[in-house]
């Protein structure tokens, strides 16, 4: 009979405690890549650990989107992923409006519902792309 196998969770447990060690509490890995002997990359995306659940507030009640929010949700549902300028267009906005207040992204990305990757754009946390998710071959 084998050993029990790590899970995920307890790799992912490693690699924080590891930054954390390594770059003190401010820092957070945003995913483990494995590179395997046949030159195939393995890529974990890590979950960030929240103390209270996405869409909801430190006082445990539900987040309300305002409707510049929903119509952001609503652009970025479906695991697509957005840059501003497309995000904007989507929403029938000007890209500052994304920004300028706190009913927008920001508040958003507070709330864990939204998410930005520099390469992708903005994503649901919910529902993020495709190439976020499992096995990618490139960064």
């Amino acid at each position: 009979m084998l050993p029990p196998q790590p899970t995920d969770e307890a790799l992912i447990d490693a690699a924080r405690a590891h930054v954390r060690r390594l770059y003190g509490p401010g820092r957070r890995p945003r995913r483990i890549t494995v590179e395997l002997d046949d030159n195939e990359l393995l890529v974990l995306p890590v979950p960030i650990p929240w103390a209270t659940p996405p869409g909801h507030t430190e006082a445990g009640t539900r987040f309300i989107p305002t409707a510049l929010q929903q119509g952001i949700l609503d652009a970025l549902a479906g695991g697509v992923a957005l840059r501003t300028d497309a995000l904007a267009a989507a929403v029938g906005c000007d890209r500052r409006s994304l920004f300028k207040h706190r009913g927008g992204l920001k508040e958003l990305q507070e709330q864990r519902l939204v998410d930005h990757n520099p390469r992708l754009g903005y994503f649901s946390v919910e529902d993020p792309p495709e190439a976020l998710l499992g096995d990618v071959g490139e960064e």
